[in-house]
């Protein structure tokens, strides 16, 4: 196991140096012994430095104030140990401890690494009533509150001072994985042998409801410095097992009002959810996805009926997980969220009467058949008749051969003239053979075969767009809900507020983009489109290019009452949003077949695109794939000790429940797309009514009557053509 120490004094003076100028303005101080003047100092004598002892495998930290003095005797051996001194002068928020600067060995005894962090008297520096320091504890030059096995220990003479302090929301708020020690320095002598240690219980709950454990504010522990540290762990994990009293979330119940959801139940338009599907399906109602998922995550929590409490972690919607932004953060995958678009603008079909005839075969095949069809056609033109005279009659033969006509009549045409006699020549027979074996009867049947299997191929059509957002000139209509589908925590009333937070998204969305260090060819040309777009973004903000005020942009202010929104200063914004409820607006401009496309999810431009094509107009919709807001979506915990609802939604989603309840939600309460309010549920066109005279079917029958048309040609032939001798087919 690892550990974190200094290795060497002269490295160790140059780092402590180093975090002397990054530890948020701290004075670090390091030695075996500090002694500065007293003023109401408490001596620590070094027989009680052994209550570093239980944190030795830990890196550890201690601020002092000024007047405290350090007296030992001996260099304290147990791990790292940084000496900070409280400066109230300094400012101690702008800069953080770079834990890179500590280095790392093993251990030969196998011990879990931690960090520990010992404040001497905070109440003299902080935590006075004349100066009042909520944020004490959040402080940077404290380790950061997102680091796992961490220790935070007050060492004080107030430790009633202490305990209310960390009483308060804000404190409480902060802690997120320390677990706070109250060391009591009263105790320093009187304690003999034993350290006493009061381990906080940021979990308490007062009066618990029948079901839930039961459990202190406060656990003191009297322990032994050698078996201190494994009782705080003990003591640890029960009281991180108790945070899943304390796990909440909000979303739009019935409306647009915001509700916790451990609160829901309790209200008198919904009353409490029994276990029946259709209860279920009266909470998927009045919810969105969000709530609903909420809800089986802490329904076990649900039951016991525990409201009277203050909720420190929240489950958050699912978004987007980019890159930066979370890191310190526990991620859990959702899917990778594609778009689509569908549009009508110049769609060509590949069922007109050329391709279809050809399609069958591909443009290789063809252009051997026909280097062949030549080839034997001027054999036969060379062998059997007068080099300078060119007959239709050697290309009527080849063509009745491939199509399976009856043109062998006679046997003249077998017969070659030497010397200007007549013979049959047996390479006529050959020649003729093969082309009958492997052209007109293989290929032949082959060919029909391939042709009547994609008869009953739909039709497919093509768009000239592969991708829509390097379009010039493009209009793309998005739903407001286009960046964020699943977060119901946002719900606006004005219309103002609402255009503000859609372009707001953008804004960031493409600036996030455009600052991204991307090599791939792809990557760079969405880095430049987002660019461009963020710079057209940038005057309705009231900004320009270096992000200075220019003056007034359409969302520049936003401080009091909103002003009413004027929707044609974004008119040429390539990027539209609207709603689906206004669908013969959307309908209207996309039946036009401009330069106009409809992005949305991959799975809503599917259901869109089926509406869209069951048309009287016989307008033909087309839909395709645009990666530019390709993106992953997940959740995003803050970490939590033994996180219970992490946990759960992990074990739901590697069991399938989520998937389950997933469908079951998208069954019962579908989205409100553009057939939602048309009270579209099937093609209303049936499918008859479209076969017209453009259809693939055509085409079949068109070649049934040249085949047919054919057939009778050859066959009206005289026979005496074959035997004619200036005409015969088969000359020398």
């Amino acid at each position: 196991m690892t550990a974190l120490h200094f290795v060497d004094p002269s490295v160790q003076f140059l780092i402590i140096l180093a975090t002397t100028y990054g530890l948020n303005g701290a004075n670090v101080q390091y030695g075996e012994s500090i002694n500065q003047p007293a003023v109401d100092s408490i001596h620590i004598q070094a027989n009680h430095l052994k209550y570093l002892y239980p944190f030795q495998n830990c890196t550890t930290k201690i601020f002092t104030t000024k007047n405290f003095v350090w007296e030992t005797i001996h260099k304290p051996l147990y791990g790292p140990i940084v000496f900070l001194s409280y400066d109230t002068k300094l400012n101690m928020i702008e800069r953080g401890i770079d834990f890179r600067k500590f280095s790392m060995q093993m251990r030969r005894n196998f011990a879990p690494h931690c960090w520990a962090t010992f404040t001497i008297l905070p109440e003299n520096e902080y935590l006075t009533r004349n100066r009042p320091h909520p944020d004490f504890i959040s402080l940077k030059c404290f380790i950061d509150f997102n680091v796992w096995s961490q220790y935070f220990i007050l060492v004080t003479a107030v430790p009633h001072v202490i305990q209310k302090y960390l009483k308060s929301e804000l404190v409480l708020f902060r802690l997120s994985l320390r677990e706070v020690i109250i060391v009591d320095v009263t105790h320093f002598v009187t304690n003999g042998l034993k350290l006493r240690m009061l381990y906080y219980n940021m979990y308490y709950i007062k009066s618990p409801t029948v079901g839930m454990e039961h459990s202190e504010p406060w656990y003191q522990i009297d322990c032994l410095p050698s078996d201190c540290f494994i009782q705080l762990t003990i003591v640890g994990q029960n009281v991180s097992r108790l945070n899943k009293y304390f796990w909440s979330t909000y979303s739009s119940y019935g409306g647009a009002n915001m509700r916790n959801v451990r609160q829901l139940f309790g209200h008198a338009d919904v009353g409490r959810i029994h276990h029946s599907t259709p209860e279920y399906r009266r909470l998927s109602n009045f919810t969105s996805f969000h709530g609903f998922l909420s809800f089986w995550i802490l329904q076990d929590v649900i039951e016991l009926n525990f409201t009277n409490y203050k909720p420190l972690h929240f489950i958050p919607p699912i978004q987007s997980l980019g890159p930066s932004g979370s890191r310190g953060l526990n991620l859990v995958i959702y899917d990778v969220h594609t778009h689509s678009y569908v549009s009508c603008y110049q769609v060509n079909s590949n069922s007109d009467i050329l391709s279809t005839l050809t399609s069958p075969f591909d443009g290789v095949s063809w252009t051997l058949l026909i280097t062949c069809f030549v080839t034997v056609v001027l054999l036969l033109t060379a062998v059997l008749c007068n080099c300078s005279a060119v007959s239709s009659d050697r290309v009527i033969l080849m063509v009745g051969l491939t199509l399976e006509s009856s043109v062998l009549a006679s046997r003249a045409i077998y017969e070659a003239k030497f010397s200007q006699r007549k013979h049959e020549s047996i390479g006529m027979y050959t020649i003729i053979a093969v082309w009958i074996i492997l052209v007109g009867t293989i290929l032949t049947n082959w060919y029909k075969s391939c042709f009547t299997i994609e008869m009953i191929v739909p039709r497919i059509y093509k768009s000239p767009w592969t991708s829509v957002m390097d379009v010039e000139g493009i209009r793309i209509l998005v739903p407001f809900s286009f960046l964020d589908e699943y977060d119901s925590l946002t719900v606006h009333n004005a219309e103002y507020f609402v255009y503000l937070d859609f372009y707001s998204k953008l804004y960031f969305r493409f600036l996030h983009t455009s600052l991204e260090n991307v090599t791939n060819q792809r990557l760079v040309a969405h880095k430049v489109i987002a660019k461009k777009l963020y710079n057209m973004l940038l005057p309705h903000f009231g900004l320009d290019e270096n992000m200075t005020p220019v003056g007034h942009g359409i969302f520049s202010s936003s401080i009091g009452k909103p002003p009413p929104y004027n929707k044609s200063a974004l008119q040429d914004y390539p990027i539209q949003p609207v709603e689906y409820g206004n669908r013969f607006e959307i309908l209207k401009t996309l039946s036009g077949c401009g330069k106009v496309a409809l992005m949305d999810s991959a799975e809503n431009i599917a259901t869109i695109t089926n509406f869209l094509n069951d048309n009287q107009k016989r307008i033909t919709y087309v839909k395709g794939d645009d990666d530019f807001f390709t993106e992953i979506r997940g959740w995003t915990f803050f970490p939590v000790r033994d996180s219970y609802a992490e946990e759960r939604l992990k074990l739901m989603i590697s069991s399938g429940i989520f998937a389950h309840w997933e469908f079951i939600y998208k069954l019962w309460k579908p989205k409100k797309l553009l057939n939602y309010y048309a009270n579209w549920t099937h093609p209303k066109v049936e499918a008859v009514s479209r076969l017209d005279f453009d259809s693939k079917i055509t085409a079949a029958f068109v070649l049934r009557a040249g085949y047919c048309y054919n057939n009778r040609w050859v066959q009206d032939i005289p026979c005496s053509n074959f035997t004619d001798s200036q005409n015969a087919w088969l000359h020398v």
